[in-house]
C-alpha cells in the first residue's frame, strides 16, 4: 500500500512539474510576443512620423507656388506667359499620429497640377494642362511635361524680378529650404525655362505673382 502511495505521489509531482513547465513556456511566449508587438508598433510609429514629415514638406512646397504667375518671355516675339498652379489635394496638419495607410494614401495622391497660357496676341493664345507633377523639392524645381503639349517648362523659384541666370539654381534651392523651415509660405517670382519643339534653343521668362 505504501509503495502504491509513493508511486501515485510521484506521478502527481511529475504532472504538476510538467504543467508548471508548460505554463512558464506559455507565459514566456506571451511576453516575447508582446515585446515583438511593441517593437513593431514603435517602428511603425517612427515610419509614420517620417512619412508625415515628407508629406508636409511636399505640401508646403506645392502650396507656396500654388498661385497664378505672369510675365513676358525673353524672346524676339515677346510671348506673354501665364501659369496657374494648384495642389491635387489639401493637407491639414494634425497632432494625431496617423496610420501608415492614411499617410501613404495622401503621399500617393499629392501632386502639383498646372495650366499655362502663352500668347503674342489674345487671338494667338494657346494653352496646356499638366497633371500629377512631382516637384524636385531639394532643388526647388518643377518640370511641366505633357505628351500633347508642344512645349516643356522647367520652373525654378526666385526672389527677384530679373535674377542673373547663374544665380537661379542656388536661389531656387535656398528658397525651397526656407519653405520647408516655414520661413516663407509664398513664392513671389518664378523663373521658367521653356523648350519648344518648334525652336532649337530654349528660352526663359521671369514671372511675377499675380495679385488679384
Amino acid at each position: 500500500m505504501l509503495k502504491i502511495l509513493v508511486i501515485l505521489t510521484s506521478i502527481v509531482i511529475v504532472a504538476c512539474a510538467e504543467r508548471d513547465g508548460d505554463s512558464r513556456l506559455k507565459e514566456r511566449a506571451q511576453i516575447e510576443e508582446a515585446e515583438r508587438a511593441n517593437v513593431d508598433k514603435k517602428v511603425r510609429e517612427e515610419r509614420a512620423k517620417e512619412m508625415e514629415a515628407d508629406l508636409l514638406n511636399r505640401y508646403r512646397f506645392i502650396k507656396a507656388i500654388s498661385h497664378e504667375y505672369e510675365g513676358i518671355t525673353q524672346t524676339t516675339s515677346k510671348f506673354k506667359l501665364r501659369i496657374g498652379m494648384l495642389p491635387t489635394i489639401n493637407i491639414v496638419e494634425t497632432n494625431r499620429v496617423r496610420t501608415l495607410e492614411e499617410i501613404a494614401s495622401d503621399l500617393a495622391s499629392l501632386f502639383l497640377n498646372a495650366q499655362i497660357v502663352m500668347a503674342v496676341t489674345p487671338e494667338s493664345a494657346f494653352g496646356c494642362t499638366f497633371i500629377n507633377i512631382k516637384p524636385d523639392i531639394p532643388n526647388g524645381i518643377a518640370d511641366l511635361i505633357a505628351e500633347e503639349c508642344p512645349i516643356r517648362l522647367t520652373i525654378r523659384l526666385s526672389d527677384k524680378q530679373n535674377p542673373k541666370p547663374a544665380d537661379i539654381p542656388s536661389m531656387s534651392s535656398m528658397l525651397s529650404s526656407k519653405i520647408l523651415r516655414k520661413e516663407i509660405d509664398t513664392v513671389n517670382y518664378i523663373n521658367v525655362k521653356v523648350q519648344s519643339i518648334n525652336l532649337p534653343e530654349p528660352y526663359s521668362a521671369n514671372l511675377k505673382l499675380k495679385v488679384n
